[in-house]
């Protein structure tokens, strides 16, 4: 908790719920975007987590919300790096979504990536992500967004 995160996408200004620091103060947000989520609209969510001395970690996990009727989806795909130094990376994995991006109500889905142990310093996370509103959509064309509160690292 509370580790320095460098966010290298830009969240959006309308909510910002403290930028990068929300991802890692422990505070989880309801099925409601409006409350304690860092939002992205028409970009995809890359960050780094410094945990400011090595560790060995088996498991990074993310909440991510959908919320089509505000035009809100889930990542395609999250994918989660691991380093010694911060400037090599290895992949440690990827997780798909496991949802229908039709699905009507607000809800969470955690993406968590489970592996063997492995000693790293920073953490780095990614997502693949609808950038626009699909044509099925009401707001075809429109940007859309992703929604994010948390990294958790053990």
């Amino acid at each position: 908790m509370n580790k320095p995160v460098n966010l290298l996408s830009e969240h959006s200004e309308k909510y910002p719920v403290g930028g990068g620091k929300a991802l890692t103060d422990g505070l989880k947000g309801p099925a409601d975007y409006h409350c304690n989520w860092l939002g992205f609209e028409g970009n995809e969510l890359e960050a780094i987590i410094d945990l400011e001395e090595e560790r060995e970690i088996s498991m990074i996990s993310m909440d991510f919300l959908q919320d089509h009727n505000s035009w809100v989806w889930l990542p395609k795909k999250v994918r989660f790096f691991l380093s010694l130094d911060g400037q090599a990376f290895d992949l440690a994995g990827e997780v798909s979504s496991r949802s229908d991006e039709k699905k009507e109500e607000a809800f969470i889905e955690n993406f968590r990536c489970e592996f063997p142990k492995k000693r790293a310093r920073v953490v780095k996370v990614e997502t693949v992500s609808l950038l626009e509103c699909p044509k099925w959509h009401k707001g075809y064309g429109g940007l859309a967004w992703i929604f994010t509160d948390e990294v958790v690292i053990e």
